[in-house]
């Protein structure tokens, strides 16, 4: 079940002594991945960066990357 549901935790059975106990140990696993997609997306964001020199560019979309750049640079995945 703590597979199939993708729980945020590991998991390993302590077979010494009757009954076997479970022992789970609770991780960062998602949150991690959600950081790793972040820095991706951001990684992205910064390659389109180029298209400001292209023409017709909306100035909404500018101010929109600008602001996301601003916005990765004062995150931090700690």
């Amino acid at each position: 079940m703590i597979e199939q549901h993708r729980l945020d935790m590991s998991h390993d059975t302590d077979t010494r002594g009757t009954p076997q106990t479970l022992v789970c140990t609770k991780n960062r696993r998602s949150h991690q991945e959600r950081c790793e997609q972040y820095l991706k997306d951001i990684a992205a964001m910064a390659a389109l960066s180029d298209i400001k020199t292209k023409p017709r560019v909306p100035a909404a979309l500018m101010r929109a990357m600008e602001a996301a750049r601003h916005r990765a640079r004062e995150w931090s995945p700690a």
